[in-house]
């Protein structure tokens, strides 16, 4: 089972997926300003899911006609927690930012490619008692995600994935059993 220890606590990897959904608002850091990229799709998604998702890159002004900001500090209303899609060479600085701007829940985008998980950011996470969800994308997740507690087969929802792809959820986390 994947699971991190904290303050003497096992908390499962589903478990810190399934307390990041729970966050209403929070920034996602590193949404690309090109429309059709992939950080675009997924930051509409969530969107379509009725999140409240605060673009920070700083190298655009707006994204999806919302006012993009250039670090996560300068965000007016405070921010539940962070969605990292950033370059791994620049997570661990990132979260720093996080960390300077009293966050403390972080998902760390992984799916194809090398994504933004990074040890030393994970460590920093850790030494700072930030909840932090080390990997995974959420295509593989939030657009299968189900409250209930039971495997289900689904059809991939990644874009890249044939039409074709099934895979359990219980493959992609930990089974509900292990949590209970």
């Amino acid at each position: 089972m994947n699971e991190v220890i904290e303050n003497n606590e096992v908390k499962s990897v589903r478990n810190l997926i399934d307390e990041f959904l729970e966050l209403k608002r929070f920034a996602f850091i590193g949404v690309s300003s090109n429309r059709k990229s992939f950080s675009r799709m997924v930051f509409r998604e969530f969107i379509k899911r009725d999140y409240d998702v605060v673009p920070v890159n700083p190298n655009a002004d707006l994204i999806e006609n919302g006012k993009t900001y250039s670090k996560v500090q300068e965000i007016e209303t405070p921010v539940d927690g962070a969605f990292l899609m950033t370059p791994k060479n620049i997570t661990k600085n990132v979260v720093q930012d996080c960390i300077d701007a009293n966050i403390n829940r972080i998902w760390l985008h992984k799916g194809i490619g090398k994504g933004s998980v990074h040890e030393d950011a994970i460590l920093l996470c850790k030494e700072n008692e930030i909840d932090v969800v080390p990997g995974y994308c959420p295509f593989m997740i939030i657009f299968v995600y189900t409250n209930t507690c039971s495997a289900v087969s689904v059809r991939c929802r990644h874009p890249l994935a044939s039409n074709n792809n099934l895979f359990s959820y219980e493959n992609v986390l930990p089974s509900c059993s292990s949590i209970h």
